[in-house]
């Protein structure tokens, strides 16, 4: 889910990022709409249109989906098709 109140690239919940074998490297806390929370920092591999990329990924506890951030917004156009039935 494009999350563009994230500032960062990827944030996902911590117990997804245990089989990943991604380098743990910080922890940061951060305000999320909850309030504070901490997060660890991993540097994640992420495969997008057969380009990758090695990126921040941020592992919460409260993190329910993948959320991707606006970080990506400066990576790639972002295009909105919006159909109405």
């Amino acid at each position: 889910m494009l999350d563009t109140e994230f500032t960062e690239f990827l944030a996902i919940n911590k117990q997804d990022v245990e089989g990943l074998n991604w380098a743990y490297f910080d922890q940061k806390e951060m305000l999320t709409a909850r309030g504070l929370a901490n997060f660890d920092i991993y540097l994640g591999k992420v495969l997008i249109n057969e380009r990758e990329f090695e990126v921040p990924v941020f592992a919460g506890d409260d993190i329910q989906e993948i959320l991707i951030g606006s970080q990506w917004l400066k990576e790639f156009d972002l295009m909105v098709r919006y159909r109405q039935e």
